[in-house]
């Protein structure tokens, strides 16, 4: 989640104190979309018993809810919980094996620090605490923490957002390694150290696990960071300066990449081949930009394929910047919230949009029955709430971190909505999306209306038919889908050995 900084849009365009460098882009920029296109996504046709359904729009937690009590029952469809870990958590999780890493820095990591947990879930019903680490960088890993499953290694960077304290200046430069393979509920550090140039806030790896690149927004820069002897990691270049980066993803062969823009709004696709072999002083060359002027903060991203031909997932965390309700007057905005998007990528100078991902509270023709969601302050529902304090109101239901079940020919996509909790999609027919399932916490209890947000990745696990998350204050959860929803009836149930994606999150026999 980036600083917040005032912007006006003009033109598709976002203009700031700060050079974008968009002159030396403009050749490449790929057609903006139109905009004003509000498709809102199908929410699910049918709840299983035992399901408590949304009672307001789509993705909503009401403020009447919230008065009177009943959003402390939560919200769910198709999706019921099995098993948890109370704790507070931020906004960065990944796992290995049956292991799951996450922050507990308190208010969603915001700008206090803490430690990485590690929870062992051999037993998903019953997960349990093993280490907590410790290193510099997990203090307060922001978006950060990745795992190599093939290479066993857990990676992080610092969050960015302390730059502002003067005491804290220097841990936004932090890199941190840990061995997961050897026994994945007690890491082993392998480094910890300062990079001379680079700064943290998010990062991705290469699916080889050589390189691991740090990304900042405070200083607009994506860095490559040599892994191939993880206990010394080095810098291949200086900071590749792009318009407010965030996150990314790379290329199967690692030689493209897909970095998001914070502010301008837009994916960058990026000849990364440099990168990839470990070439020092290593160069990065513009294939195209996709701009995406009413879907403002763009996240990350997902590369998927189906049937061999190459698209993108991709998903912002705020659409009108600080400004929801601005959705709701001006006609050339498409969504209240940030949305998701699959993107056709097979050619890289032409990437077009074949889909929209949007909530039905995402559709600015609900503007007025979310006014109060917005400005809970207005109804006395903000106090207490840290998050809601530390971000104000452009975050409340947006999309903020997505991911699929595999890369090729993926079935479903989940995603940490904040205030909406987690969504599910069935993606089979990139062209047609559709709700599938969602679980929102809803608020903290009777008496108390703070909502429960969801900001980190979740976890998709094929092989036992749930889904791991954490909510910024309740902690780890684990769901499991109902009978007969997913995995689809059909489907294939080997695992692909060409998928990587695959491979670290079903844990099934690959030869079937």
């Amino acid at each position: 989640m980036p600083r917040r900084r005032a912007v006006v849009v003009a033109s598709g365009l976002a203009i700031t104190g700060v050079s974008l460098m968009t002159a030396a882009f403009a050749g490449s920029a790929a057609p903006a979309p139109a905009v004003a296109q509000v498709t809102t996504t199908p929410p699910p046709t049918h709840c299983a018993p035992g399901s408590h359904p949304d009672t307001g729009i789509d993705g909503q937690v009401p403020v009447a809810d919230r008065l009177s009590g009943r959003a402390a029952q939560g919200y769910s469809c198709n999706l019921r919980i099995i098993g948890g870990l109370k704790s507070t958590a931020a906004v960065t999780l990944d796992t290995y094996r049956n292991c799951a890493y996450f922050s507990d820095a308190p208010g969603g990591s915001g700008i206090a620090n803490g430690s990485v947990v590690v929870a062992d879930l051999g037993d998903p019903r019953h997960p349990r605490i093993t280490d907590h680490l410790t290193a510099r960088a997990f203090s307060n890993p922001g978006e950060s923490l990745r795992v190599n499953a093939r290479r066993g290694l857990l990676v992080g960077d610092h969050y960015d957002t302390l730059q502002a304290n003067p005491d804290q200046v220097n841990y936004i430069h932090y890199l941190a390694v840990y061995d997961v393979r050897h026994d994945c509920r007690r890491p082993r550090l392998l480094a910890d150290v300062k990079m001379p140039r680079a700064a943290g806030h998010e990062g991705c790896f290469q699916p080889d696990g050589m390189v691991y690149y740090m990304s900042s927004v405070m200083s607009q820069g994506f860095t490559p960071i040599d892994l191939s002897d993880p206990r010394h990691p080095r810098e291949l270049s200086a900071p590749w300066k792009l318009p407010y980066p965030h996150g990314c993803s790379i290329s199967e062969d690692g030689k493209t990449g897909y970095f998001s823009d914070t502010l301008t709004g837009g994916v960058e696709i990026v000849d990364t081949s440099q990168a990839q072999a470990r070439k020092q002083n290593a160069n990065f060359r513009i294939l195209n930009i996709y701009p995406t002027p009413d879907d403002l903060t763009q996240q990350s991203s997902v590369p998927i394929t189906y049937s061999g031909r190459r698209y993108l997932l991709i998903w912002a965390e705020s659409a009108a910047i600080e400004q929801p309700e601005q959705a709701c007057h001006d006609a050339t905005w498409s969504s209240m919230w940030g949305y998701a998007q699959i993107l056709d990528v097979s050619n890289s100078q032409r990437p077009r949009e074949v889909s929209r991902i949007q909530t039905g509270v995402d559709n600015p023709a609900n503007c007025a029955a979310e006014a109060a969601d917005r400005f809970p302050q207005k109804s006395g529902l903000a106090k207490g709430d840290p998050f809601w304090a530390a971000i104000g109101s452009a975050l409340v239901y947006d999309f903020h971190m997505c991911t699929v079940d595999r890369l090729h020919d993926p079935t479903i996509m989940a995603c940490s909505n904040f205030g909406s909790g987690l969504r599910v999609f069935d993606i089979r027919d990139p062209r047609h999306p559709r709700e599938l399932a969602y679980y929102n916490m809803g608020t903290l209890s009777p008496a108390d209306p703070t909502i429960d947000y969801a900001g980190a990745r979740p976890i998709i696990r094929r092989d036992l038919g749930e889904i791991w998350w954490v909510t910024v204050y309740g902690g780890l959860h684990v769901a499991k889908f109902a009978p007969g929803v997913w995995p689809f009836p059909g489907d294939r149930r080997c695992v692909d050995r060409t998928d990587y994606y695959a491979r670290q999150y079903d844990l099934r026999d690959p030869t079937c």
